[in-house]
C-alpha cells in the first residue's frame, strides 16, 4: 500500500513545486516589468520636459532677437540725434535741466521691451529633471552669458549715467553727449552681434532634435 503512495506523493510534491517556482517566476517577472514600465515612463516624461523648456528656449531667443531687431533702427537713430546735438552744441543755451535735454535725443527712451532669460533660468532651476547633452547646454550658456554681459550690462550703464548727479550738471553736458553716444553706438554693435549668435543658437538646437 505504501508503495502505491510513493509515486502519488511525489507527483503531489514535484506538482507543488512547479507551481512554486512558476508563481516565484510570475512575480520576478512583474517586478521586472513594472520597473522597466516605470522607467520607460520615466523617460518618456523626462524626454517630453526636455523637449517642452528646449521649446520654450527657441521661443524666448526668437523674441528676444525680434526686439533686438527693433532696437537697431531706432538706437541708429538715437545715434544721429546725438551727433546732431554735439555738432550744433552750444553751452550759453544749455538749461539747467540736462537730464530733459537728454531725453528729448531719444525720445522713446533707452529701449522699450527688455530681452529676457526667464525660459533659461527656469531651465536651470529645473535640472534635476531635465538633463541636456554638454554641447547643448554649452551654446546656450554661452547665448544667454553674451547676452548678460553685452546689452544688459550697457543698458545698466545708461541707467547710471542719467542717475549720476555729475553726468547730469549743465556744465558737465557736452562730455555726457559724447559719452551717451558711445555707448549707444557700443549698444547697437552688441545687438547685431547678439542677433547673429541668437540665430546660431537656434541653428544648433535645430540641428539637435
Amino acid at each position: 500500500m505504501e508503495e502505491m503512495m510513493e509515486p502519488s506523493t511525489h507527483n503531489n510534491l514535484k506538482k507543488r513545486l512547479s507551481k512554486i517556482v512558476f508563481e516565484s517566476s510570475l512575480i520576478i517577472f512583474s517586478v521586472l516589468l513594472a520597473l522597466v514600465l516605470n522607467e520607460y515612463i520615466g523617460k518618456m516624461k523626462a524626454d517630453k520636459e526636455k523637449a517642452r523648456a528646449l521649446q520654450m528656449i527657441k521661443i524666448e531667443l526668437n523674441e528676444n532677437m525680434q526686439i533686438l531687431n527693433r532696437w537697431i533702427p531706432y538706437h541708429e537713430q538715437v545715434i544721429e540725434n546725438f551727433n546732431t546735438a554735439i555738432k550744433n552744441f552750444n553751452s550759453d543755451k544749455v538749461t539747467d535741466d540736462s537730464r530733459m535735454f537728454i531725453l528729448k535725443l531719444m525720445p522713446n527712451g533707452v529701449i522699450q521691451e527688455m530681452v529676457s532669460r526667464s525660459a533659461w533660468e527656469a531651465l536651470q532651476q529645473s535640472s534635476s529633471r531635465v538633463s541636456l547633452d554638454i554641447e547643448t547646454t554649452f551654446v546656450l550658456a554661452k547665448a544667454y552669458r553674451l547676452q548678460e554681459l553685452s546689452v544688459e550690462t550697457t543698458i545698466l550703464n545708461f541707467i547710471n549715467i542719467m542717475n549720476d548727479r555729475e553726468s547730469m550738471k549743465p556744465n558737465n553736458l557736452r562730455e555726457t553727449l559724447y559719452l551717451m553716444r558711445s555707448s549707444f553706438q557700443e549698444l547697437m554693435a552688441q545687438e547685431k552681434n547678439l542677433v547673429f549668435v541668437y540665430q546660431q543658437t537656434l541653428d544648433e538646437l535645430s540641428k539637435s532634435e
